[in-house]
């Protein structure tokens, strides 16, 4: 099954999701892209036929900078508070009630909010080498850009 966004990719394959970002140039961070990432975590959670999820860039060598700045300029500051809140309450909210595994493949250069998602709420971010002791049933992990 594939669901789309408007900068987003969801697909299932093979038992577990893959979640592509598609927001040229750089998928920086818009409040449009985070609604689209809540709203696909929400989804694969609900989904059963779904025992893993997989984050990665649909860009080649990008995976996430950070925000888009035009999210802070010319901004009131109520409006950028409920943005962050949304950043990094309902990412985090939204990750750790997944119930699944979940995987960040970075394909590239992510700072940021891209790498504050790995870090901070749990996700292994598998950027040279999958971790030898992880399971990768029916080889679904292998052969994804990013991992070997």
């Amino acid at each position: 099954m594939t669901l789309s966004y408007d900068y987003l990719i969801y697909e299932v394959d093979r038992g577990g999701a893959e979640i592509a970002l598609n927001r040229p140039p750089v998928n920086a961070f818009s409040l449009d892209l985070l609604n689209e990432i809540l709203d696909v975590l929400a989804y694969a959670r609900s989904n059963t036929k779904a025992w893993a999820v997989i984050l990665r860039s649909d860009l080649p060598k990008v995976f996430c900078p950070g925000l888009d700045l035009d999210i802070l300029f010319g901004k009131l500051m109520s409006d950028i508070r409920l943005f962050l809140e949304k950043l990094y309450i309902g990412l985090f909210d939204a990750q750790y009630g997944l119930g699944k595994l979940s995987i960040a493949v970075v394909n590239g250069a992510a700072r940021g909010g891209g790498i504050t998602d790995d870090a901070q709420e749990g996700i292994p971010a598998f950027i040279e080498k999958r971790a030898p002791n992880w399971p990768d049933p029916g080889g679904w992990i292998s052969g994804r850009e990013g991992t070997h």
